[in-house]
């Protein structure tokens, strides 16, 4: 059975514009991860020129659910993951100030060369992956990092609400251009029919 020229008119839009909407995902989801990222980095840095001014802060605990009374600073924030503070000499070893701080491999500064202001992502094994920071502090560093498992979990939303609306989309796309198509080609069939020229 032969499509209909509105029907193919449609099929045609609906295809320009699965094209534009999958061009458009991409854009957002790489601007609302690069966003997400700078948050963080600016959080870390904010951190870390704290930590710098005030050492007693490097043993402050993190989080709602460490015993003790609450917090009054800024780390602590309901739409943030806390942050934890480490410490690295000259020598490379690697000491954790804030409880519960998870522990960084050995061997994780061998491929990020350690300078001032530097910020990567990395895998701390079971305990998922963490953003962290570094600021020189006299001849070592000082290193704050926070989980990365926040703004993965908003990123996957995103993303799910995308895969889910885009159906829909295209759907109600193809539909209204065919609505369209046939509407303009009905006096042109009318004609046809009757054998008379379109007016």
């Amino acid at each position: 059975m032969r499509a209909s020229p509105a029907a193919k008119v449609a099929a045609g839009a609906t295809a320009v514009i699965a094209v534009v909407y999958i061009i458009g995902v991409i854009v957002l989801n790489v601007l609302v991860s690069t966003h997400l990222t700078e948050q963080n980095d600016d959080h870390l840095a904010g951190r870390l020129t704290a930590a710098a001014h005030d050492p007693s802060m490097l043993s402050e605990r993190v989080g709602g659910d460490a015993p003790g009374p609450p917090l009054d600073n800024d780390d602590v924030d309901a739409d943030a993951a806390p942050v934890f503070l480490w410490s690295m000499n000259a020598a490379g070893t690697v000491t954790a100030h804030s409880p519960g701080a998870p522990a960084l491999p050995a061997g994780l500064f061998a491929a990020h060369a350690p300078h001032d202001g530097l910020a990567f992502t990395a895998s701390l094994g079971s305990t998922g992956v963490f953003r962290l920071k570094l600021a020189r502090d006299g001849s070592g560093w000082l290193i704050a990092g926070q989980s990365g498992a926040g703004d993965a979990h908003t990123e996957r939303l995103l993303l799910y609400a995308e895969v889910i609306a885009g159906p829909f989309l295209l759907l109600a796309m193809f539909f209204g251009s065919l609505v369209v198509g046939l509407r303009a080609l009905a006096p042109v069939e009318q004609s046809r029919r009757r054998g008379g020229r379109v007016p």
